[in-house]
């Protein structure tokens, strides 16, 4: 079942980046996509600022080891919730679009309590 998973969350990872390569008007994030691996301990969480483009699609990503519920949560510069992923899987995408240039919280909280190496990447 992990290598479905695994194979499932490679082939979306491939998809965004696939998309957003292709289509310009998808990339959301100033300067361009980011992406990276992180560990993750049990119980806790991970905070990152990215700046996105108002009036274009933004979109995160995140693919964990499969040890652990992995959940993604996304926040405006006011500390408003504006869209989340918090299902029980290490899985994660969100998109949503912005209306204005600014800073968002990507919040990666790890529900279990063992480690979790997972990747995360936006447009």
């Amino acid at each position: 079942m992990k290598t479905i998973k695994k194979i499932t969350g490679m082939m979306i990872l491939a998809a965004v980046f696939t998309l957003t390569s292709v289509t310009p008007g998808l990339a959301g994030a100033v300067g361009g996509r980011q992406y990276n691996t992180y560990r993750l301990y049990g119980n806790s969480y991970n905070n990152f600022g990215v700046t996105f483009r108002g009036g274009e699609i933004a979109r995160v990503y995140v693919n964990g080891d499969g040890s652990t519920d992995l959940d993604l949560y996304i926040y405006d510069q006011y500390g408003r919730l504006i869209v989340y992923d918090n299902d029980y899987s290490d899985s994660c995408f969100v998109k949503w679009f912005p209306i204005y240039t600014g800073t968002f919280t990507i919040q990666v909280v790890n529900r279990g309590g063992y480690c979790n190496i997972y990747r995360i990447s936006t447009n």
